[in-house]
């Protein structure tokens, strides 16, 4: 219960729409984990099963370049819009 309740912080943030492939990609690159990102087989199962638990530090530093990214994206949306 104790491993399923540090977990599920983790998932949450990796539901962030700033996780783009590439950051996916990453996140398995740096963890040795890998996983199908399909939709019928990304299952909280799977996730549980990976023990994404174990690279938290890891993860939360992908998922924070993932939204200043993001956030880049769209201020420079924002600035071409204005200014075009």
């Amino acid at each position: 219960m104790k491993d399923f309740k540090n977990t599920i912080p983790l998932f949450v943030e990796l539901k962030t729409e700033a996780m783009r492939e590439r950051h996916w990609q990453q996140l398995m690159e740096k963890t040795g984990q890998h996983f199908d990102m399909a939709a019928d087989r990304f299952t909280l199962e799977n996730m549980f099963a990976m023990d994404l638990a174990r690279f938290t530090d890891i993860a939360l530093e992908i998922i924070a370049y993932a939204i200043k990214e993001l956030t880049l994206e769209r201020t420079v949306k924002e600035i071409t819009e204005v200014w075009l």
